[in-house]
C-alpha cells in the first residue's frame, strides 16, 4: 500500500511503477497460491517474472522521485 500511495504522489511520472507492482504481484503471488492449492508445479516458472516486475516498480518508482525532487518548483511531502 505504501509505494501505491508515493504513485499517487507523484502523479503521471509513477504510472509504470504501479503497473509493475500489481502485474508483479499477481503473477508472484497468484502462481505460488495456485501452486499451494495443487495446481501443477510447471506454473512455478512465471514466479521469478513476478519477482522481476516488483523489482522493476521499484527501479521505476525510485527514478520518478529523483526526477520530481529536480524538478524546479517540486513541492516537499513531510
Amino acid at each position: 500500500m505504501g509505494p501505491g500511495w508515493i504513485v499517487v504522489e507523484l502523479r503521471g511520472r509513477g504510472a509504470g511503477a504501479g503497473w509493475a507492482f500489481f502485474l508483479g504481484s499477481l503473477l508472484f503471488s497468484g502462481s505460488l497460491y495456485a501452486m499451494g492449492l495443487g495446481a501443477t508445479t510447471r506454473l512455478g516458472m512465471v514466479t521469478p517474472i513476478g519477482g522481476v516486475l516488483m523489482i522493476a516498480g521499484w527501479v521505476v518508482l525510485v527514478r520518478a522521485g529523483v526526477r520530481t525532487a529536480d524538478t524546479p518548483g517540486a513541492r516537499r511531502v513531510d
